[in-house]
Protein backbone atom coordinates (compact mmCIF):
# COMPACT_ATOMS: atom_id res chain seq x y z
CA UNK A 1 0.00 0.00 0.00
CA UNK A 2 1.36 3.38 -0.98
CA UNK A 3 -0.83 5.42 1.37
CA UNK A 4 -1.06 5.84 5.13
CA UNK A 5 -4.71 6.89 5.21
CA UNK A 6 -7.70 7.32 2.92
CA UNK A 7 -10.05 10.27 3.32
CA UNK A 8 -13.53 10.25 1.87
CA UNK A 9 -14.85 13.79 2.05
CA UNK A 10 -17.67 15.71 0.48
CA UNK A 11 -19.18 19.08 1.05
CA UNK A 12 -22.80 19.83 1.78
CA UNK A 13 -25.69 18.84 -0.42
CA UNK A 14 -29.10 17.36 -0.41
CA UNK A 15 -30.10 14.21 1.46
CA UNK A 16 -30.28 12.30 -1.83
CA UNK A 17 -26.56 13.03 -2.38
CA UNK A 18 -25.80 10.68 0.54
CA UNK A 19 -27.29 7.63 -1.18
CA UNK A 20 -23.93 6.26 -2.52
CA UNK A 21 -22.63 6.23 1.06
CA UNK A 22 -25.40 3.85 2.10
CA UNK A 23 -24.29 1.11 -0.34
CA UNK A 24 -23.45 -2.26 1.26
CA UNK A 25 -20.52 -3.08 -1.09
CA UNK A 26 -18.74 0.24 -0.38
CA UNK A 27 -19.31 -0.15 3.38
CA UNK A 28 -17.94 -3.74 3.26
CA UNK A 29 -14.79 -2.61 1.40
CA UNK A 30 -14.20 0.21 3.90
CA UNK A 31 -14.72 -2.08 6.91
CA UNK A 32 -12.09 -4.54 5.65
CA UNK A 33 -9.59 -2.06 4.24
CA UNK A 34 -6.02 -2.48 5.50
CA UNK A 35 -5.38 1.19 6.30
CA UNK A 36 -7.53 3.72 8.18
CA UNK A 37 -10.31 5.41 6.25
CA UNK A 38 -11.62 8.72 7.53
CA UNK A 39 -14.96 10.04 6.42
CA UNK A 40 -16.24 13.58 6.39
CA UNK A 41 -19.16 13.28 4.04
CA UNK A 42 -21.85 15.28 5.68
CA UNK A 43 -22.77 17.59 8.45
CA UNK A 44 -23.09 16.92 12.15
CA UNK A 45 -26.65 15.70 11.67
CA UNK A 46 -25.80 13.22 8.84
CA UNK A 47 -24.49 9.71 9.34
CA UNK A 48 -24.20 7.06 6.66
CA UNK A 49 -23.41 3.34 6.76
CA UNK A 50 -19.98 4.20 5.31
CA UNK A 51 -19.42 6.57 8.26
CA UNK A 52 -20.14 3.73 10.66
CA UNK A 53 -17.51 1.51 8.95
CA UNK A 54 -14.83 4.22 8.90
CA UNK A 55 -13.30 6.67 11.33
CA UNK A 56 -16.07 9.21 11.14
CA UNK A 57 -15.19 12.87 11.56
CA UNK A 58 -18.47 14.32 10.22
CA UNK A 59 -17.03 17.14 8.07
CA UNK A 60 -14.15 17.50 5.60
CA UNK A 61 -12.64 20.18 7.86
CA UNK A 62 -12.60 17.79 10.83
CA UNK A 63 -10.95 15.06 8.70
CA UNK A 64 -8.23 17.50 7.63
CA UNK A 65 -7.77 18.63 11.23
CA UNK A 66 -7.31 15.04 12.49
CA UNK A 67 -4.76 14.26 9.79
CA UNK A 68 -2.85 17.51 10.34
CA UNK A 69 -2.83 17.01 14.13
CA UNK A 70 -1.64 13.42 13.74
CA UNK A 71 1.16 14.48 11.38
CA UNK A 72 2.15 17.32 13.70
CA UNK A 73 2.38 14.92 16.65
CA UNK A 74 4.29 12.39 14.52
CA UNK A 75 6.79 15.02 13.38
CA UNK A 76 7.28 16.19 16.97
CA UNK A 77 7.93 12.59 18.07
CA UNK A 78 10.48 12.19 15.27
CA UNK A 79 12.22 15.41 16.28
CA UNK A 80 12.29 14.29 19.91
CA UNK A 81 13.62 10.84 18.94
CA UNK A 82 16.33 12.40 16.73
CA UNK A 83 17.38 14.71 19.58
CA UNK A 84 17.31 11.84 22.09
CA UNK A 85 19.38 9.58 19.83
CA UNK A 86 21.89 12.40 19.30
CA UNK A 87 22.05 12.95 23.05
CA UNK A 88 22.57 9.23 23.72
CA UNK A 89 25.31 9.05 21.09
CA UNK A 90 27.04 12.08 22.63
CA UNK A 91 26.82 10.46 26.08
CA UNK A 92 28.28 7.20 24.77
CA UNK A 93 31.10 9.06 23.03
CA UNK A 94 31.80 11.01 26.21
CA UNK A 95 31.77 7.83 28.33
CA UNK A 96 34.06 6.06 25.87
CA UNK A 97 36.37 9.08 25.86
CA UNK A 98 36.53 9.01 29.66
CA UNK A 99 37.29 5.28 29.65
CA UNK A 100 40.01 5.86 27.05
CA UNK A 101 41.56 8.68 29.09
CA UNK A 102 41.54 6.47 32.21
CA UNK A 103 43.20 3.66 30.24
CA UNK A 104 45.84 6.10 28.98
CA UNK A 105 46.58 7.22 32.56
CA UNK A 106 46.91 3.61 33.73
CA UNK A 107 49.20 2.78 30.82
CA UNK A 108 51.37 5.85 31.54
CA UNK A 109 51.60 4.92 35.23
CA UNK A 110 52.46 1.32 34.41
CA UNK A 111 55.07 2.15 31.78
CA UNK A 112 58.66 1.14 32.53
CA UNK A 113 59.72 4.80 32.40
CA UNK A 114 57.13 5.80 35.02
CA UNK A 115 58.19 2.88 37.23
CA UNK A 116 61.84 3.86 36.93
CA UNK A 117 60.98 7.53 37.60
CA UNK A 118 59.41 6.45 40.91
CA UNK A 119 62.73 4.93 42.04
CA UNK A 120 62.22 1.30 41.12
CA UNK A 121 64.65 -0.80 39.09
CA UNK A 122 64.34 -3.43 36.40
CA UNK A 123 66.63 -6.46 36.65
CA UNK A 124 67.63 -8.21 33.41
CA UNK A 125 69.61 -11.33 32.76
CA UNK A 126 70.39 -12.61 29.25
CA UNK A 127 68.25 -9.80 27.76
CA UNK A 128 65.18 -10.93 29.70
CA UNK A 129 63.42 -9.14 32.55
CA UNK A 130 63.73 -11.16 35.74
CA UNK A 131 60.64 -11.23 37.95
CA UNK A 132 61.50 -14.41 39.85
CA UNK A 133 64.66 -14.01 41.97
CA UNK A 134 65.11 -17.79 42.05
CA UNK A 135 66.23 -17.57 38.42
CA UNK A 136 69.29 -15.55 39.42
CA UNK A 137 72.15 -17.80 40.46
CA UNK A 138 75.43 -16.99 42.15
CA UNK A 139 78.08 -15.79 39.63
CA UNK A 140 75.34 -14.69 37.16
CA UNK A 141 75.77 -11.49 35.19
CA UNK A 142 72.79 -9.14 35.56
CA UNK A 143 71.90 -5.61 34.54
CA UNK A 144 70.07 -3.30 36.92
CA UNK A 145 68.24 -0.62 34.99
CA UNK A 146 67.62 2.59 36.93
CA UNK A 147 66.14 5.91 35.86
CA UNK A 148 69.38 7.31 34.38
CA UNK A 149 71.87 4.43 34.50
CA UNK A 150 72.34 0.72 33.85
CA UNK A 151 74.48 -1.10 36.38
CA UNK A 152 76.22 -4.28 35.21
CA UNK A 153 76.88 -6.69 38.06
CA UNK A 154 78.17 -10.12 38.91
CA UNK A 155 76.09 -11.81 41.57
CA UNK A 156 78.31 -12.86 44.44
CA UNK A 157 75.68 -13.62 47.02
CA UNK A 158 71.85 -13.92 47.45
CA UNK A 159 70.02 -13.61 50.79
CA UNK A 160 66.39 -13.52 51.85
CA UNK A 161 64.81 -10.11 52.34
CA UNK A 162 64.04 -10.12 56.06
CA UNK A 163 61.98 -6.92 55.71
CA UNK A 164 59.36 -8.77 53.61
CA UNK A 165 58.66 -11.19 56.47
CA UNK A 166 57.47 -8.46 58.83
Amino acid sequence: VQYDVVAIVRGGGSQSDFKPFEEYELARLIAGYQIPIFTGIGHDRNQSIVDMMAWEQKTPTKVASVIIDYNFDFENKLIYMRERISQLIEEQISDASNVLEQAKRIIRLASPKAILDRGFAIIMQDDKIITNPNKIKKDSVIQTILKDKVIHSNVIKKTKNEEQKK
